[in-house]
């Protein structure tokens, strides 16, 4: 049976502040000798959320078939948890991925905690891991290493949709304060502190090994895989290419999932969690 039809039982709760809290989703290990080892999923931001979100459901299934305890959650002003999405901001969702390390370790018990991000997501478990200095493993596809570049990214992406679907912007139609990308509104102090990203000025190492898969044109990773191997950093470079991943997609029904990289993503932790 395939992991796209296997059943699996995961929990769906929340977790952290009271007040405001997260919503997770809890996989225990499904077959084999359970892994004294779990995994936190980092969402990426706004619409490559959702043209991640199946691919991270299959993913935490196959990971769950390995063995692993798998924790996959919504940052704050994100999908099912608490607070506006304007309202977030980078230094919070990355605050959030150590609340969710300390929820898997409490409700799992396992001894060690692996972070797994795309885009944004994985900028943040870079700079949690970076933060905590207790990661020992780390899975980062595509990661965003410059936030200003990201920014002019998923503007110009924001054009071409108004393009491709005939829409005229009306100037003003932004709420003060804030703008929207592709569908997600987002306040001016996430964008600064978005465009103040980069993973280039990292003094400490997010993880002891980390996993870098690269599914687009060219790689603009290079530079920060020297910078990590200076750091001391055991980096695996994997590229695996899916022509348009992250562009606008009007209907979330026809996105495939990359079976090709959650099966690198697999194995990869599998061999370094064995």
């Amino acid at each position: 049976m395939s992991p796209e039809t296997r059943q699996v039982e995961a929990e769906p709760f929340y977790f952290g502040s009271a007040a405001e809290p997260l919503f997770g989703l809890h996989y225990p290990p499904t077959s084999g000798p359970a892994r004294e080892a779990g995994i936190v999923l980092c969402y990426p931001i706004g619409h490559e959320y959702i043209v991640a979100h199946r691919a991270y459901r299959q993913l935490s299934i196959r990971l769950a078939a390995a063995g692993f305890q798998v924790l996959r959650f919504d940052y704050h002003g994100t999908g099912d948890s608490a607070g506006d999405c304007e309202r977030g901001t980078p230094h919070e969702w990355i605050a959030d991925i150590s609340t969710a390390i300390g929820e898997l370790r409490l409700r799992s018990a396992c001894r060690t905690v692996t972070l797994v991000g795309c885009r944004l997501g994985a900028t943040f478990a870079a700079l949690a891991g970076a933060e905590r200095g207790d990661v020992e493993h780390m899975v980062l596809w595509d990661p965003v290493v410059n936030g200003a570049d990201h920014v002019r990214e998923i503007s110009q992406r924001h054009q071409d949709m108004l393009r491709r679907t005939q829409v005229v912007a009306r100037l003003g139609t932004d709420r003060a304060g804030e703008r929207e990308f592709l569908g997600f509104a987002m306040s001016d102090a996430a964008l600064r502190e978005i465009e103040a990203l980069d993973l280039m000025t990292l003094s400490r190492r997010p993880a002891t090994n980390l996993l870098v898969v690269n599914s687009q044109v060219g790689d603009a990773t290079a530079p920060w895989r020297a910078h990590l191997a200076r750091a001391a950093a055991s980096v695996t470079y994997d590229p695996i290419p899916v022509p348009r991943a992250w562009t606008w997609i009007e209907d979330p029904a026809t996105i495939l999932v990359p079976t090709r990289i959650l099966g690198a993503i697999v194995t990869w932790l599998a061999q370094v969690r064995s």
